[in-house]
């Protein structure tokens, strides 16, 4: 998938819900609020960078009461602007042209967003137009993609079920040189429709070395938390 790209899009986008369900939304979500709380006591205002349709939001809005979201894919930015009060603001972007004409007190970026830059000169930038929307004392959460050293090269099998759809999913993952290629075949049923569709999605494979670097060089003390409960921890930076 071309990084200019938005994942996630038409009916993909739709099954979200489904691909994550496994996700501990509200054990992920109390441990970034106590993140941000621990960093600046005072927050009210939160920013999530590539909201996707908005679930980790709607927990955070209910902590914070200043909240906004964005995303690449308008499809996703609908999703999240159904499930979302209307007090919460959701618009279309790039993380790596990022300008909301505002600050928050924190701004997170969850689910290995930041690999979708694909080079080190792109995470960079995303990094960096994040880290100008926080207020000072702000803190910028982010939740990496695979580090080249745990990358695996394998085959995922993924079913999942709701109400009135399901879901089947096999994730092939592949190396190529610096990036990880996820190759996702998917079978969806929404009611008695079923669809299959397919989409390859490249991603960056970066260095801790380069994730730390890309927030040290937007002027921010960075720290990996591994004791969050995603797969991949969280890098947390605070302003010098």
């Amino acid at each position: 998938m071309h990084p200019d790209t938005p994942p996630y899009t038409g009916l993909l986008a739709d099954a979200y819900d489904l691909i994550f369900d496994q996700s501990d939304y509200p054990a992920e979500t109390a441990h970034l609020a106590e993140l941000v709380r621990t960093a600046n006591p005072a927050a009210t205002s939160l920013l999530d960078v590539a909201c996707g349709p908005g679930r980790h939001l709607l927990g955070l809005s209910e902590v914070f009461p200043d909240t906004a979201g964005v995303d690449l894919s308008e499809r996703m930015v609908a999703l999240a602007r159904d499930r979302l009060p209307e007090r919460v603001p959701v618009s279309v972007g790039d993380m790596r042209e990022l300008d909301l004409g505002r600050r928050f007190d924190a701004v997170i970026c969850l689910f290995g967003s930041v690999g979708y830059m694909r080079e080190p000169t792109a995470l960079n930038t995303a990094v960096a137009r994040m880290a100008a929307h926080l207020n000072p004392g702000g803190v910028l959460i982010v939740e990496p993609w695979h580090t080249p050293a745990v990358f695996e090269e394998t085959r995922i099998p993924v079913t999942a079920r709701a109400a009135d759809s399901a879901m089947t999913t096999l994730i092939v993952q592949r190396r190529e040189g610096r990036h990880g290629i996820m190759d996702m075949h998917h079978v969806y049923a929404r009611g008695f429709e079923v669809h299959t569709f397919r989409e390859v999605h490249e991603l960056g494979l970066f260095t801790d070395a380069e994730y730390r670097a890309s927030f040290e060089a937007a002027g921010l003390d960075v720290r990996h938390d591994g004791d969050a409960p995603t797969s991949s921890g969280l890098y947390v930076g605070a302003g010098r």
